[in-house]
């Protein structure tokens, strides 16, 4: 059996590794996405930086701070960089942290089903789609990431519980960085339930919009006034599913957390949390890795860049330890 303080030294080290990866690949990713996108495909480009740059903004947060799990309390300990430098209430900026990485990683989920409705919409209402002004788009895409972000909230205010509610003797465990939850009752249920419940229905959604795009793809196969464009469509979704995949297969661990959360007294449940926590964390990553590969134009961009750093560093080492020193003359 592991004992805490090698699975929480682990643990920590995982999620700074994880940081650091992220915080390095991800922005490369988006300036690349930004800057080597073609004009047919720039529109389609905004939702895998909208998906990023939550992923993002998430990883900046996990590299602060970090929830470790103390099952079978239900609780979390606050560790990492914030809580090493700065003395704070940890329990309030602890549920305000995790509030907004749960906020920020179901905002990401929705970017993706997002982008299979406008693709859905490209392809099966192109006429009309042409027609409506970019506007009404983004506010729409505004309105249900603001939808996301009141549900989440609601959920995990009805959720949270403070350290003295939750009955925590301070003699015998140290609450100095915890914060807590619903160890049981209603309230543990029904917020749990919306999360999964909320998670069901991103993934159903989204495996229904990409068979009804495959299925309008076939239909207008004769529609399309050139084999290039049909090419074109087919690979945008087929890279487009490829992408979604990886929020599916990383659903498991992300299941597992929620498993561990509701059966928190089961004896390895703070190991499962803990083991399941650092992939979900890494998403971000895998889809800016995923997207540069999957995509030519990214991928031949990113190889020009490494060709052009390789040329600099050699010619710098060449310069610094051929050319002669001019001597000073006095």
């Amino acid at each position: 059996m592991v004992s805490n303080e090698i699975l929480e030294m682990v643990y920590d080290r995982a999620l700074n590794v994880t940081s650091c990866a992220s915080l390095t690949v991800i922005p490369f990713t988006i300036v690349v996405v930004l800057r080597y996108t073609p004009k047919p495909i720039r529109h389609y480009s905004f939702f895998l930086i909208n998906s990023m740059t939550w992923s993002l903004i998430g990883n900046v947060i996990v590299a602060i701070f970090h929830p470790v799990p103390l099952m079978p309390l239900l609780c979390f300990k606050l560790s990492g960089i914030l809580h090493q430098l700065f003395s704070f209430d940890h329990e309030f900026v602890g549920h305000n942290l995790a509030l907004g990485t749960m906020t920020i990683a179901m905002n990401g989920v929705c970017a993706l089903f997002i982008a299979f409705q406008f693709r859905y919409m490209s392809m099966a209402q192109f006429t009309i789609t042409k027609k409506i002004k970019p506007f009404w788009g983004y506010l729409y895409c505004i309105i249900l990431h603001l939808l996301v972000t009141v549900l989440i909230m609601v959920s995990y205010k009805g959720f949270m519980i403070s350290i003295v509610e939750y009955g925590i003797d301070p003699v015998l465990v140290d609450t100095t960085n915890l914060f807590c939850f619903e160890s049981s009752g209603h309230r543990k249920n029904l917020s749990l339930g919306v999360v999964f419940a909320y998670s069901m229905t991103v993934a159903f959604g989204i495996m229904i919009f990409s068979s009804l795009c495959f299925a309008k793809l076939r239909k207008k196969t004769n529609v399309f006034q050139s084999s290039k464009t049909m090419k074109l469509q087919r690979s945008l979704l087929r890279n487009l599913v490829a992408l979604s995949s990886i929020p599916f297969v990383l659903s498991i661990p992300g299941l597992t957390v929620l498993a561990a959360l509701y059966f928190n007294a089961f004896t390895d449940s703070r190991l499962l949390c803990s083991i399941a926590i650092v992939p979900i964390t890494n998403h971000g990553t895998i889809m800016a890795i995923v997207t540069i590969f999957m995509f030519k134009d990214y991928r031949q961009a990113v190889l020009r860049i490494a060709h052009r750093t390789m040329i600099n560093w050699t010619m710098i080492r060449f310069l610094r330890y051929n050319v002669p020193k001019v001597q000073p003359r006095y």
